[in-house]
């Protein structure tokens, strides 16, 4: 079994708990895992100010002995709305989704936030609920008739 030591800085020590799940971001995969929190050291690195975390990775990580990855320990939390990066189309410098309004597609210009793996947060322009294409959104134009599936 392999396991990951990551010092945490003692301002977010308190969002760390035993057996908890948080992500492990691994450099040279390139994807996310969850991993187990197994050991919390009891007192804080004088020098550093940091706790000593262990966490225990999954035995079919894929991973070696000695690589670099990052720990993603939640400061809170907040609603967002996301869409796969597919659905976002850029022509020129603006972004674009469309919407499906009576069976055809709806242009809309959104502004968009971040992007967390293979999604985008769409900040502005489309609301919660409303019907996005992804596939083939880059081929469509304003109006076009399409079927939802």
């Amino acid at each position: 079994m392999l396991r990951l030591e990551a010092d945490v800085p003692e301002a977010l020590i308190n969002r760390v708990q035993l057996g908890s799940t948080l992500r492990v971001g691994a450099a040279l995969e390139g994807r996310e895992i969850a991993a187990a929190v197994s050991e919390i050291a009891p007192v804080a690195d004088p020098s550093s100010r940091t706790f000593n975390v262990t966490l225990d990775l999954p035995a079919n990580a894929g991973l070696r002995a000695g690589q670099f990855a990052r720990v993603a320990i939640p400061i809170g939390e907040t609603r967002a709305l996301r869409v796969p990066a597919l659905a976002v189309v850029q022509r020129g410098q603006m972004e674009l989704v469309f919407v499906v309004v009576n069976q055809q597609a709806n242009l809309r210009l959104v502004k968009t936030g971040k992007r967390i793996g293979d999604a985008v947060e769409l900040v502005s322009g489309v609301s919660a609920g409303e019907l996005i294409v992804v596939e083939g959104a880059d081929r469509l134009r304003d109006g076009q008739p399409v079927e939802a599936k």
